[in-house]
């Protein structure tokens, strides 16, 4: 595991991100490789999920977690969804066309990229804004949340993982926080504790290797070289330099 420098700033003067991170079994080992290229430290350790919403709600109670009050209530939250909308577009597409299954109303819910973060939203009861943002680089989402202008800003990205099933892959919610600087020192425990979890999460994913196969490739593992993290927004954070560079 690699820590950044959780006291400098990232080009702009502001402080550094912090990453929540969570994934669904089949992408533990893209979830190590984010982790084990996380600059910035993490709030907690990674966790893995059954459900794409459960993952995604894990990285955001974290994310939001790390900030003290009354920031955790009101902090912007920014969405990278455009891969997923994708998916849930052509997914509820095939489901039309399927002469062999009738359609439900859960169907076309389903097909919302909002449901994946609505429960959490609901749970939460926060009071802050939420933006989906659907085709949209990483660079682009960096620059409409504007972290350095604000006290506490989260960006989340779901990173999908090609697996057996066309329209049910993995997923990774990298989520990045600012303003979470009062928690420093726990992050720091938390990037001890996550070193444990990337190992456990490396042999899972060497066994789940044969079953996650898709038509697109293989799960990626985590990286041995210093190539690119397999995460647009992180990538995104270590190239503008907003992020501790590995």
């Amino acid at each position: 595991m690699v820590q950044g420098n959780a006291g400098t700033g990232d080009g702009t003067g502001g402080p550094l991100p912090r990453l929540a991170l969570a994934a669904t079994e089949p992408a533990v080992s893209v979830c190590a490789a984010v982790a084990a290229r996380a600059g910035a430290g993490l709030v907690d350790a990674p966790s893995v999920h059954a459900k794409p919403v459960a993952a995604v709600s894990a990285a955001l109670d974290a994310a939001f977690a790390a900030l003290p009050q009354p920031l955790r209530d009101t902090a912007p939250l920014y969405v990278l969804c455009d891969d997923y909308s994708v998916l849930a577009a052509r997914r509820l597409a095939a489901r039309c066309t399927d002469p062999g299954r009738r359609l439900r109303p859960s169907d076309s819910v389903a097909a919302e990229t909002s449901e994946l973060v609505r429960p959490w939203l609901t749970e939460s009861g926060r009071t802050g804004r939420c933006w989906l943002l659907a085709a949209t680089p990483a660079r682009t989402a960096l620059r409409l949340a504007a972290p350095e202008s604000r006290q506490a800003t989260v960006v989340c990205e779901f990173v999908l993982v090609p697996g057996d099933g066309p329209h049910a892959p993995g997923l990774v919610a990298v989520t990045a926080v600012w303003g979470a600087d009062e928690a420093v020192q726990a992050a720091d425990r938390a990037v001890r504790g996550a070193d444990e979890a990337v190992r456990r999460a490396d042999g899972a994913a060497r066994r789940a290797d044969g079953a996650a196969r898709g038509a697109d490739g293989a799960l990626v593992s985590p990286p041995e070289d210093s190539g690119p993290p397999p995460s647009a927004l992180l990538t995104a954070l270590l190239e503008e330099g907003t992020a501790a560079r590995v």
